[in-house]
């Protein structure tokens, strides 16, 4: 699972947990009408996004595939 917790100010934390191993991470994260830019371990990443009710859905490209990401607001 991966749990992104957006904070006020632009900070996030990141919390991977795989095969019951627990990594976290902070970074920066800020956001115009149509997209939302992060930055993690000194890497920016700019992807389009929408919000649909409770989704947050953020589509990217990596290595020529298009990915699109689904998230659910939990609190």
């Amino acid at each position: 699972s991966i749990i992104f917790d957006f904070k006020a100010g632009g900070q996030f934390e990141v919390t991977m947990t795989m095969n019951n191993k627990t990594r976290k991470k902070t970074g920066t994260w800020k956001a115009t009408a149509s997209s939302l830019t992060m930055t993690v371990d000194g890497k920016t990443e700019t992807m389009p996004y929408n919000i649909k009710g409770n989704k947050l859905v953020m589509k990217k490209s990596q290595k020529g595939r298009k990915m699109v990401h689904y998230m659910v607001r939990t609190k």
